[in-house]
């Protein structure tokens, strides 16, 4: 993985994602530089199911399949966070995540990660996140035969 602290084309690529469409230059400035950019090769394990949550990513470019017990239950892709679950419970990863194409990211440590969620706005749009994982969680458990 690659890291960079800050540039204009991070607040670029910040400002095209939906989480942050709200910002203006400034915010997403102090936005960008709470984490590192890195990119992430194809293949890459960004989050393993179980282990101790050390960090966050919310995805500026590419995706990411998200899978539990070895199954895929999800695509993520440019604006979503993945790795936060975690780091808001401190429990282990609920599960694994791996870059399906190379994947920009701003990767967040604990304590960058809760001074990203307490900029303004930022904690009601990673709250509505979390909201639609569970209720799309809550439908694939209500398809499942019993």
């Amino acid at each position: 993985m690659r890291r960079r602290r800050f540039s204009t084309a991070k607040v670029e690529r910040l400002r095209r994602c939906e989480l942050f469409s709200a910002f203006d230059d400034a915010a997403l400035a102090r936005i960008g530089a709470i984490g590192d950019e890195v990119e992430i090769p194809v293949g890459q394990v960004l989050t393993r199911q179980g282990e101790a949550a050390r960090q966050a990513y919310v995805i500026l470019e590419g995706s990411c399949r998200v899978e539990v017990d070895g199954a895929v239950m999800a695509q993520v892709g440019e604006g979503d966070i993945v790795g936060e679950i975690g780091m808001l419970d401190g429990r282990a990863r609920s599960a694994t995540v791996i870059s399906q194409v190379p994947v920009r990211a701003l990767v967040l440590d604990p304590g960058s990660f809760w001074d990203f969620v307490d900029q303004d706005g930022l904690r009601r749009k990673v709250l509505r996140q979390l909201a639609v994982r569970i209720r799309r969680l809550d439908e694939l458990h209500a398809e499942r035969p019993a």
